[in-house]
């Protein structure tokens, strides 16, 4: 018997790791046992293995001799199949590169469509898109005239829910600016971009597919890489904020529009990832 070919059968199988482990001992286990007399039955506590190494001489034609014997004792197959192993957990999309990113805030300021300003406002202050369509022209023209004037320049925003934020604008005043240009003459974002046609529920959704579908169109175009989605441009400030203050929770997580700071912290990953690397490159070159 070939324990190396069993062995990579079950991994084939998709057996974990630890399945693949304590069948490998049992098997080695019977197999002395039946080397040392055939009479006896293999040890109870090696059934399961077995059980799977009759299933592999069956399906690979090997060591008929030794599936007969185990056949003998009543240890058939499993009678059910095998589970894969479950998929790895996906890693959260990264966030985009720098040349990638300088390109998204390049067309944006350079297209004066309603979807592009919304995507400028979203790749310059890392909100979801869902609380920049719901913004009231009203609130922001008063924040507006706040900052333009010296205040501190915060602007109120409602979420899903009903839960209330504010939402620094003083240091990306340009985006929100061309914001209340496009949308001033209706009660808000949404409406602007779906042209304004109504005041239902309907407006919001269809302006979200809108500018989903403008930001993939940017992405084919000047290929992007990774999936394109709006939700990236979120993560893509989230990190660049926390590399740019040294790890300041607490800053990022207001202007990100956090009620708790540890909504902030699942962005420090890729930042640790990127200081590890640094760190392991200096070491190498000490």
């Amino acid at each position: 018997m070939n324990t190396a070919d069993f062995e990579q059968w079950l991994i084939d199988q998709s057996y974990r790791d630890s399945t693949c482990t304590t069948t490998l001992q049992g098997v080695r286990q019977a197999y002395a046992g039946y080397l040392a007399d055939p009479d006896l039955p293999p040890p109870p506590s090696t059934h399961a293995a077995c059980k799977r190494l009759v299933a592999y001489c069956a399906a690979t034609n090997t060591d008929p001799d030794l599936q007969v014997w185990l056949q003998s004792h009543g240890i058939n197959p499993p009678g059910r199949q095998v589970r894969a192993v479950p998929r790895a957990r996906k890693f959260q999309a990264e966030s985009f590169s720098e040349r990638d990113y300088q390109t998204i805030l390049a067309v944006c300021s350079e297209d004066p469509s309603p979807e592009a300003t919304v995507v400028y406002v979203l790749a310059t202050t890392g909100l979801r898109i869902g609380d920049v369509l719901r913004i009231p022209t009203d609130n922001l023209a008063l924040s507006l005239e706040a900052a333009q004037g010296g205040g501190r320049g915060v602007l109120p925003l409602e979420r899903k829910g009903g839960s209330w934020i504010s939402v620094p604008i003083l240091g990306a005043l340009d985006a929100w600016e061309r914001l209340y240009d496009q949308g001033q003459h209706y009660r808000n974002i949404a409406g602007y971009v779906t042209d304004g046609g109504s005041e239902s529920a309907q407006p919001a959704g269809m302006a979200y597919q809108r500018v989903h579908k403008w930001f993939r169109r940017l992405g084919a175009a000047h290929d992007l890489q990774g999936r394109v989605h709006l939700h990236r441009l979120r993560r893509t400030v989230a990190v660049r904020g926390l590399k740019a203050t040294n790890g300041d929770l607490v800053a990022v997580g207001q202007m990100l529009g956090h009620t708790s700071i540890t909504s902030t912290q699942k962005y420090v990953d890729e930042v640790n990832v990127d200081r590890v690397a640094d760190l392991q490159r200096k070491i190498r070159n000490l």
